[in-house]
């Protein structure tokens, strides 16, 4: 079975069938590190003047730990509903990750420091679903703009990763005569062209040079 192949929905089924097995875990690091966990994740950073790329990486790794806590409990009682639900799952993980760092931390900075963190306005610090959104279409219009299909191709991403359209149900709605398959490939390598351009050390500020 190539996992690769396999939507959100139908690979997360598989592994809350089998959550001890490794070889599933090291696809969804593979599958899900990058976005939504790592940009998610970086955007908040970004917004701080005390950036740190490690940082990022600490909590990255700490949302992965989460999963497996209690007997892996958030997956077993996770609901599956679609392939979007998962992104959706691992941007509020990333984000509560994130929050508990930046207390811990918070605690061991200087005075001025606890301040400057304090006088933040939560709101604006966490990104939103459509802060998120548009710093992931910011990336593709920039590593799609040769592309001859690039709005086409940007418009389907979003619709499945964003609006939680399945992927059988793309063709019918852009009134297109795109086969399924032809509707996963192109999902499939928009997303590889995300993990490959716009990993958290590279974006939401910019992409990878």
């Amino acid at each position: 079975m190539n996992l690769k192949e396999l939507g959100n929905k139908e690979f997360i089924d598989l592994l809350k069938s089998d959550l001890d097995n490794q070889m599933l875990w090291a696809h969804f690091v593979e599958r899900f590190r990058d976005w939504p966990i790592g940009i998610t994740i970086d955007k908040r950073f970004k917004k701080r003047r005390h950036y740190n790329f490690s940082d990022v990486e600490d909590v990255v790794q700490q949302v992965f730990l989460n999963l497996t806590k209690n007997d892996y409990r958030t997956m077993r009682n996770f609901r599956n509903e679609h392939d979007g639900s998962i992104i959706r799952l691992l941007q509020i993980m990333s984000l509560q990750a994130e929050n508990r760092w930046i207390n811990g931390e918070w605690k061991i900075r200087t005075t001025d420091l606890k301040e400057e963190i304090l006088s933040e306005d939560d709101e604006d610090a966490t990104p939103t679903h459509q802060e998120i959104r548009e710093s992931v279409e910011n990336c593709l219009d920039h590593i799609l703009v040769e592309h001859k299909h690039r709005d086409r191709n940007k418009l389907i991403y979003l619709m499945h990763h964003f609006d939680g359209v399945p992927k059988k149900q793309i063709s019918k709605k852009l009134n297109t005569d795109l086969s399924y398959q032809s509707i996963c490939r192109i999902i499939s390598g928009t997303q590889k062209l995300i993990s490959k351009n716009c990993r958290p050390d590279g974006l939401a500020g910019g992409l990878i040079s």
